[in-house]
């Protein structure tokens, strides 16, 4: 099931739906931010300010995002995309 956006804030972007959603400076919390757009996103939580965020520490993230197992509400039984594992490492360690 494909979620509408016509009339969200994300709306006429070419990818409406989060698929990341980084939250600086300790809070876990999203304070109402894009609520209807997070429903499926995955939450990473730093201490960091924004200010002192590095390409390095981006990376990081990105890494860690990368090698999680995304259901989407699913359960494990069903198959939602696959990837071969070759392809990311090669892209980790050429980052």
């Amino acid at each position: 099931m494909k979620i509408r956006c016509v009339f969200l804030d994300t709306g006429d972007q070419p990818y409406p739906n989060v698929d990341l959603f980084i939250r600086t400076s300790g809070e876990e919390r999203t304070s109402g931010f894009l609520p209807w757009q997070l429903n499926y996103a995955e939450f990473n939580w730093t201490v960091d300010h924004l200010p002192d965020m590095t390409p390095e520490k981006l990376r990081d993230i990105i890494i860690d995002y990368s090698r999680r197992r995304r259901r989407f509400g699913g359960n494990d039984t069903v198959n939602h995309f696959s990837f071969d594992p070759k392809i990311t490492a090669r892209l980790e360690l050429s980052w």
